[in-house]
């Protein structure tokens, strides 16, 4: 039994070990993104390939990289989905614990196969790194079927191309996972009634009477916002809500009080809400009152 062709399939498992323990013992994310990436993009999709290609034929270097990281994509969606039905769900180690079964038996059944050929028969990872001469004359081109030479070019073609999906393919990934998520920015804007709920607003009040409000402002717009406001009956200004500055994700209620000028029913009370010295409302909130006198 020639070991050197199980070499890829020891290194696969010995990466994954290590993983595992900086996981567990070494919070270093740095090292934890280096290992990280080719364990959850590569080494399922490569494992799997070997496990259906042990042999040389079938499938040329490119071939087998640009599959790997294809299936390994396709695969991780997949133990996902299996992980969200069960009661570990989908968290770090439950998919770490996942992807490692996968992977050794994967490799248990690649190395089982691969035992079952001939060493001329059997793939060999070094392979990969070597440039195969083409020592084959070209045939002449008869009608209905394209010269060697022609092959061997489509072949590379081809391949470049492959080459070229996987590599943008982990480059938009790393991107994806470097890269700062970025949220939906926006901003709460609330008012409460007397019982501190978003109901029982007064409807009917006296001519000269204040009334008592609680208006919430909620910052998520990550970045610090200056928020100003007003009060408006009926279209007409009635009082400023105070200046506040709220840092991302802080959030401030307060109690305000304005009072009617004018007799009326059904007259509309704007709370008008204003972000960073614009001068259109951002937010716009109302509510209906009758007043008597």
């Amino acid at each position: 039994m020639n070991s050197r062709f199980n070499i890829d399939l020891a290194l696969v498992l010995i990466l994954s070990f290590i993983l595992i323990l900086i996981i567990l013992f070494i919070p270093i994310d740095a090292i934890r993104i280096i290992l990280g990436l080719p364990f959850i993009l590569f080494f399922p999709g490569y494992t799997l390939v070997a496990a259906l290609f042990p042999g040389k034929s079938g499938l040329q270097s490119v071939e087998r990289l640009a599959l790997s990281i294809g299936l390994s994509l396709a695969i991780m969606p997949l133990i996902g989905l299996i992980l969200n039905c069960t009661p570990w769900g989908i968290r770090l180690h439950p998919i770490l614990i996942s992807l490692t079964v996968f992977i050794m038996a994967m490799c248990t059944i690649a190395f089982l196969r691969r035992n079952r050929l001939s060493d001329d028969d059997k793939y060999d990872f070094g392979s990969m790194l070597t440039i195969r001469k083409a020592g084959a004359k070209e045939v002449p081109a008869t009608d209905g079927m394209p010269s060697l030479k022609k092959k061997k070019w489509m072949d590379r073609l081809l391949n470049i191309v492959l080459a070229l999906a996987a590599v943008v393919c982990i480059c938009t990934i790393v991107y994806a996972i470097v890269t700062p998520k970025t949220g939906e920015k926006f901003s709460e804007f609330y008012v409460l009634g007397n019982e501190g709920k978003a109901e029982n607003y007064p409807r009917d009040v006296k001519l000269g009477s204040p009334i008592l409000l609680t208006i919430g402002i909620v910052n998520h717009e990550q970045a610090e916002t200056v928020y100003t406001g007003k009060v408006t009956i009926d279209g007409v200004n009635n009082i400023a809500l105070p200046t506040i500055t709220l840092a991302p994700e802080q959030n401030q209620e307060q109690v305000i009080s304005f009072t009617p000028t004018k007799v009326g029913q059904s007259q509309k009370v704007e709370f008008l809400l204003f972000k960073n010295a614009e001068t259109e409302p951002y937010l716009t909130l109302h509510i209906w009152v009758n007043v008597r006198k």
